[in-house]
């Protein structure tokens, strides 16, 4: 059993609980993770998960990456077979980002079972937010996600493409496939 650390943060009157769920965190009980500006992380991302039945077989959580932090941590707990796809993972992430518009974030790390995959950063992951509110084409979305992505070292994780209009699709396709199988892969 671990050690649960209970305050009460005098400014803000936030309950602080640290050790329940194995990171520092904002919580109230009962409700999730809340972070210091009162946004439920994970009430918006099971909310997102629950309005399509597409999304059941999904198991994706998100959090701050510690106290104090201004990165998102959206972490996939990818099931070995089954039937989530890159789209399916995808949809989910989308949907998220639409909820949290008003949040800023510095970064959004994308884990898989707790692995750090790969990184965003906070003004592409609130555009993408934007993108799914103003009715965006998902598959231009879809297409070039993959190449605003870095590695937690901070490389480039996929190439911008260029030339003729098939070509590059292609390889933008095969690039979306490559980030959900490695960030399902953890």
């Amino acid at each position: 059993m671990r050690n649960v650390i209970i305050g009460l943060c005098g400014i803000s009157g936030i309950l602080v609980v640290v050790g329940i769920l194995g990171f520092g965190g904002f919580a109230v009980p009962g409700s999730g993770i809340i972070d210091p500006r009162g946004i439920s992380l994970s009430a918006a991302m099971s909310k997102t998960i629950g309005e399509d039945p597409r999304n059941a077989d999904i198991k994706m959580s998100a959090r701050y990456r510690g106290l104090g932090s201004d990165v998102l941590v959206i972490d996939l707990d990818c099931p070995r077979s089954g039937p989530v796809t890159p789209a399916d993972l995808f949809r989910a992430t989308w949907g998220f980002a639409s909820r949290v518009t008003d949040t800023t974030f510095s970064e959004v790390h994308f884990d898989g079972s707790g692995k750090h995959i790969f990184t965003l950063s906070g003004a592409e992951f609130k555009k993408l937010g934007v993108r799914k509110t103003s009715g965006e084409n998902p598959i231009f979305v879809i297409r070039t996600f993959p190449e605003k992505l870095t590695t937690p070292e901070g490389k480039t994780a996929f190439p911008t493409w260029t030339g003729g209009l098939l070509g590059v699709v292609g390889k933008q396709m095969g690039d979306f496939s490559s980030f959900a199988h490695q960030w399902c892969a953890g």
